[in-house]
């Protein structure tokens, strides 16, 4: 396993820390704590370029591949909550420990995470993410390993289909905080 990058002096020589925007989807729910480590996951869409037709640019031999980029990352920061040791697994909460009020109940959105990783991954990241989407993966703290060479996965891999899969459309859906007014 890597060793912890932080220590009493900051940021180890080789390591440098970078933070990377995440939703409540692409950031395992939430549930990402400084001193855990994460795999990160890149989603890219692939096509050449053919023509115009109204305005929008259409492409040739479309395809979304997934890539695993890099593995056991040690997460530095949540938003702006850091720490310098290695997570400790927490117990669970038990019920009758739940605030009564659910407004009582500390919501926490998490909006970026702040990972360690070596001068040249900082590139990789940062272009990753202004291309396509990173997706994290959580690990279990025991978890030391790497999988060796996952490679790409694309709809024809997934399915294991011959013919292209055509992409369903996004879903239009509106994300909403704050106290509602209903």
């Amino acid at each position: 396993m890597e060793p912890v990058a932080v220590g009493e002096d900051g940021i180890r020589p080789e390591r440098r820390a970078v933070t990377l925007g995440i939703s409540d989807v692409t950031g395992v729910g939430g549930l990402v704590r400084p001193g855990n480590f994460v795999d990160i996951l890149g989603t890219f869409n692939f096509g050449r370029p053919t023509s115009v037709q109204g305005g929008t640019m259409q492409y040739a031999d479309e395809r979304t591949e997934i890539r695993t980029l890099m593995q056991n990352v040690f997460v530095v920061a949540v938003n702006q909550e850091h720490r310098r040791e290695r997570a400790v697994p927490r117990r669970p909460v038990l019920p009758e420990e739940l605030p009564e009020e659910p407004e009582a109940r500390e919501v926490i959105t998490v909006n970026t995470v702040t990972v360690l990783v070596a001068p040249a991954q900082v590139q990789e990241l940062i272009l990753a993410q202004e291309i396509g989407q990173l997706t994290l993966a959580l690990r279990s703290n025991l978890d030391a390993g790497q999988v060796v060479d996952l490679g790409v996965l694309d709809p024809f891999g997934l399915l294991k289909v011959p013919i292209p899969v055509k992409p369903r459309s996004r879903p239009a859906w509106r994300e909403m905080r704050g106290p509602s007014i209903f």
